[in-house]
């Protein structure tokens, strides 16, 4: 397939870590590593060797996590950690003792020292972003740094938060009773009987069903009550018996009764205009205040910035109120969701103008196209492999429910939780992996496979053969791209290769609030996302609240267009705002067979193809699909002209890393560091053990990043796996600069629109 088969959005976005990556550089102990690979050392002489080097290293990393932007960090993510980790390490300087309090607070500041220097991200100060674009006026890139790290920076209210207040503002009934109560997600109601989410039934008197089949998220008791007259139902004489019925559901769990407060970011704004409408009181007068003083507390946030003193002032009065105000937590907890443990959160753009050039488009396009076409086949399978299994629970629920077709709830509910299991798409990437692996062909052993793009050609068309693309969303894909260059004069100078990190099925992963709300002109990103297959209709999901969707993660896309359906799921729970006339409710839907295909037809009586209404639904399990290479005990670093497309990867079996016990750290930082030189291990990797999803930054050289390696490898002992792949870029080979001169790691992150439809 051609280059002209991609087409790249003009914006491109710039993730980066927000502390320079020399740092962790300081952490490392090169005498004793050194001494460690000389067979000629003794025991003794590493020993006294390491107890100099970790009483340095260990001295550094207090040093930088005393710093103000490192504390303000921590203030954002733990601020405990400032108090019991940071604190403790410093009130006990002195003591050099390696207890066990010791190494575990290392541990933890060393896992927040590598993800501050090390990892690119979207997120505060300690992962600013910015946008760049190719110029035909550059040849190969410039990065102008400004004065600050941070050029303008935003403090927005978690959803979740604002919720909370609603919550407890809804519980002064002549508040309430002027509130339109919806159908807790996933709740349905089948005459007397309601069910809930988890299927367990519900037996109602007749006026609590008649009441919960009205309730639809916009109408209050007082419209209720109108409506179930209107029908001629005889149990509901007056708006005290709907309330009566209402508090009744509610009891139940079956309806939830308080403002609706949308996941965006911008969930204030939503209450004020709800509390704002209701009829002039003391109660309403209370409400408004207890949100002044919430967004009163959220502008100190935003006033102290980086600087740990203000900002800590700042969250303790945000705490404060949030815990008085809401009558609940005001931080959240891990169970509680990985996102949006604050009750703020803030998005900063880096200030910084790169300008990449042609030079660097015309060499990556050709390596990228190729690894794309794949990216194209892997997604059409994907679908042709979902349409299958709809057509399936079709044929399985047709004979159970009433009229023609079967409600696509069903049909959704069924599917989502059988593609949520890794085994149903696992037989697609491993004949995905098992065609890469013919085409590229390596042999056992080789750490290092090169070919061209122009080789590659004939057998990646005959091997990805596809059709366009079977749903709107399917036509985009997001890589990460990353350059390694020994610096930016190095890049200018032609000296780099590009490193693929992540391709993002199916996502555009650029149209979405974390970058939106930093680019200069978000109009230009929604046209770029209207510009997709012409003969597709896109049909965007609405999710309701959930502990996975919050304001700032909500997934893609950000940018909402008159030009797209939406598919709704729970009005009242939480839902953004869709153009009018663009809803597609889900419990109004029906599928239906047409021949071999399923179609959905809507209450108007038009008909889609499935895949168009629900293949965006599949995003949160199609998007990492991407894996060209198997997961061998080694896999080769492989590279396509001057992309980097695997980096050299090792799996391996934890009991055969030699951990040792904890007891005798410079015994055990040795035989890593040997064990690491002969398997042949670079000195930087990222790993990964017992189940995490981040990789973790790892310097052999270093007795702290060493010391919480082996404390995860001992967790993982038994049939447990490690997965350690090479650091490429290094920390030598970073170019995005400050205005120091300090470097930073940083990752390009593109969408590209497939054009063979």
């Amino acid at each position: 397939m051609s280059n002209d088969a991609w087409r790249p959005w003009a914006d491109v976005a710039v993730r980066s870590a927000g502390f320079p990556i020399h740092e962790l550089l300081r952490l490392a102990d090169p005498e004793t590593a050194a001494l460690a690979l000389d067979p000629e050392s003794s025991a003794e002489r590493i020993h006294e060797s390491w107890h100099r080097g970790i009483h340095r290293t260990s001295a550094h990393l207090l040093s930088m996590a005393e710093g103000d932007s490192f504390q303000a960090a921590l203030l954002w993510q733990n601020p405990h950690a400032v108090e019991h980790v940071t604190g403790w390490l410093r009130r006990h300087a002195a003591d050099t003792t390696r207890t066990r309090d010791r190494r575990r607070k290392e541990a933890k500041l060393t896992r927040y020292a590598q993800r501050y220097h090390a990892r690119n991200e979207t997120i505060g100060f300690f992962g600013p972003c910015t946008w760049t674009d190719f110029s035909d006026d550059v040849e190969v890139i410039t990065a102008q740094p400004g004065p600050n790290l941070v050029a303008a920076r935003e403090v927005h209210f978690e959803d979740w938060a604002i919720d909370a207040l609603g919550t407890a503002l809804a519980k002064d009934p002549a508040i309430r009773r002027r509130l339109a109560p919806a159908r807790l997600a996933g709740v349905v109601v089948q005459g007397p009987l309601a069910l809930y989410p988890d299927g367990s039934p519900c037996r109602l008197p007749s006026v609590d069903a008649a009441v919960l089949a009205a309730v639809d998220g916009t109408r209050t008791p007082r419209s209720l009550t109108a409506e179930l007259r209107w029908q001629g139902f005889t149990g509901v004489t007056r708006e005290d018996d709907v309330v009566a019925a209402l508090e009744r559901l509610l009891a139940r769990g079956l309806i939830v009764w308080r403002p609706d407060v949308p996941v965006d970011p911008w969930p204030e704004r939503a209450l004020r205009r709800q509390l704002q409408a209701l009829p002039e009181s003391d109660g309403r007068a209370a409400a408004l205040d207890a949100l002044a003083q919430l967004e009163d507390a959220r502008a100190a946030v935003a006033d102290a910035a980086d600087q740990p003193a203000g900002l800590a002032k700042a969250f303790t009065l945000l705490d404060q109120r949030m815990k008085q105000l809401t009558e609940a937590p005001a931080v959240r907890t891990k169970d509680q969701g990985h996102y949006g443990r604050r009750a703020v959160y803030e998005d900063c753009r880096r200030d910084v103008d790169v300008r990449l050039g042609a030079g660097l488009r015309s060499s990556l396009l050709p390596p990228l196209s190729l690894m794309l076409d794949s990216a194209r086949w892997l997604t059409w399978r994907f679908g042709d492999h979902l349409e299958s299994l709809i057509g399936e629970l079709y044929d399985q629920f047709a004979g159970m429910t009433p009229g023609n077709g079967v409600p696509l709830g069903i049909i959704v509910n069924q599917f989502l939780d059988r593609i949520s299991d890794p085994a149903w798409s696992a037989p697609l990437v491993e004949e995905f992996q098992k065609s890469w692996s013919d085409i590229l062909s390596w042999r056992a052993g080789e750490r290092r496979v090169r070919r061209d793009s122009a080789g590659l050609a004939v057998p990646v068309a005959a091997a990805f053969a596809a059709p366009p693309p079977l749903w709107y969303g399917a036509a985009q894909h997001s890589p990460d791209v990353m350059i390694a260059a020994a610096g930016l004069g190095e890049l200018q100078a032609g000296r780099y290769e590009f490193v693929l990190g992540e391709i993002h099925l199916a996502m555009a992963t650029l149209d979405n609030y974390a970058f939106t709300t930093a680019h200069p002109d978000p109009d230009r990103l929604r046209h770029a996302a209207e510009a997709g297959p012409a003969d597709r209709p896109r049909v965007v999901p609405i999710y309701p609240r959930s502990p996975k969707v919050t304001g700032r993660n909500y997934p893609t896309p950000d940018l909402f267009s008159d030009r797209y359906w939406y598919l709704s799921f729970a009005p009242g729970n939480g839902a953004r705002a869709v153009p009018r006339g663009r809803s597609l409710p889900l419990d109004e839907l029906v599928a239906e067979r047409t021949g071999t295909s399923i179609t959905v037809r809507t209450r108007s009586g038009a008909r889609m193809r499935v895949l168009d209404v629900v293949g965006e639904l599949t995003q949160e399990v199609l998007v990492n699909l991407f894996q060209p290479l198997p997961p061998l005990p080694h896999t080769p670093r492989v590279t396509i002209d001057d992309l980097v497309v695997a980096r050299e990867k090792w799996r391996l079996p934890a009991h055969t890393i030699p951990a040792g016990s904890g007891r005798d750290e410079p015994a055990a930082f040795a035989a890593l560091r040997r064990w690491a030189e002969t398997t042949g291990l670079p000195r930087f990797v990222f790993w990964r053990a017992a189940g995490r999803t981040k990789p973790v930054y790892l310097d052999f050289d270093s007795p702290l990043f060493v010391n919480d390696f082996l404390a995860s490898v001992r967790q993982a002992r038994g049939d447990g796996v490690v997965e350690l792949t090479e650091m490429h870029p290094d920390p030598h080979h970073v170019w995005l600069p400050d205005a120091d001169g300090h470097r930073y790691t940083c990752e390009l992150r593109l969408v590209l629109a497939d054009q063979s439809g």
